[in-house]
């Protein structure tokens, strides 16, 4: 029997949520006895989420697949689906264990899923309200699942079409400037504080991504207003900025690729014309044009 377990460092310190005197505790009843998931055909990888029966002070803790709601499990419960077989970020989460919770819904670790074969992860709790996820063998789980339920109380949001990547096309991060930027700046110290968050977490998935990469292409756009030639600049600016940020977060430089393309890329076309004397209509319609794309080129 193969009993080698492998522990993701996927960590939160959770709230002490039973600490609220006068709190009732939830009883969630909506279980089915689905059976485990059968092996998966050769395109797809099968997951499998159940909780432990530690930690039951805390009543759910929330499963993501690429930032993507999964479920939220309770002890004793278990969800599956189906995924192509390629590296999915998965995470676990305290529900609302604090103020960061739609941020840490974006985190977690890559798991390289492999073809015709279904990964297992028990999730659990300790004492300290630490939520750890640990993928195990197959003869673990089967024999720590037997008496789960499998839940039904919630509509999982993970498309089984998103977790699918063209492995000839590249995996594309797109920016909104207006959020990483002050208006009309592009240097370090323009840079916004949710603007650096995103950049680090794009950085962070460059540093774990389970594929070996050749190039990283960081590509500046800007809207249509202003001349050719600022836009042109102003776009170049910003994409080398978000470079040195993202090698500041683990990217190899070597692989960094920063150009600019100015507003010749758009999105959307013709804001002014559509909204014509309405400057804050036409800043608005414009908004995806203002962007920094981030694209990972995987070694072939």
């Amino acid at each position: 029997m193969n009993t080698k377990i492998k522990v993701l460092s996927i960590g939160i310190m959770s709230l002490a949520l039973g600490a609220c005197a006068g709190v009732q505790k939830e009883h969630w009843h909506n279980f089915d006895r689905q059976a485990v998931m059968a092996q998966p055909d050769e395109n797809n990888a099968g997951l499998v989420f159940y909780r432990d029966n530690n930690g039951n002070n805390i009543p759910a803790v929330n499963i993501h697949i690429n930032g993507e709601y999964q479920t939220s499990l309770q002890p004793g419960g278990f969800s599956q689906l189906t995924a192509c077989a390629m590296p999915q970020r998965i995470g676990a989460y305290v529900t609302g264990a604090d103020k960061a919770y739609l941020a840490k819904a974006k985190q977690g670790s890559f798991v390289n899923l492999q073809p015709n074969q279904v990964s297992y992860f028990r999730v659990s709790t300790d004492a300290d309200g630490q939520t750890r996820l640990t993928q195990v063998s197959e003869d673990i789980a089967k024999q720590e699942i037997d008496s789960s339920k499998h839940q039904t109380n919630t509509l999982p949001r993970v498309d089984k079409k998103n977790t699918c990547i063209d492995r000839t096309q590249p995996r594309t991060y797109t920016l909104d400037a207006s959020a990483l930027f002050k208006f009309d700046q592009s240097s370090m110290n323009d840079i916004l504080p949710n603007g650096r968050e995103e950049i680090a977490a794009v950085a962070r998935d460059i540093a774990e991504y389970p594929v070996k990469i050749r190039l990283i292409e960081v590509i500046g756009h800007t809207d249509p207003r202003g001349s050719d030639a600022y836009n042109q600049r102003l776009s170049e600016q910003r994409a080398v900025t978000v470079g040195n940020l993202l090698v500041q977060g683990g990217a190899p430089a070597s692989l960094i690729r920063a150009e600019g393309r100015g507003e010749r890329q758009p999105v959307v076309s013709g804001c002014e014309a559509r909204y014509k004397g309405n400057r804050e209509a036409v800043n608005r319609c414009n908004q995806p044009n203002r962007r920094v794309e981030v694209k990972v080129h995987a070694a072939k």
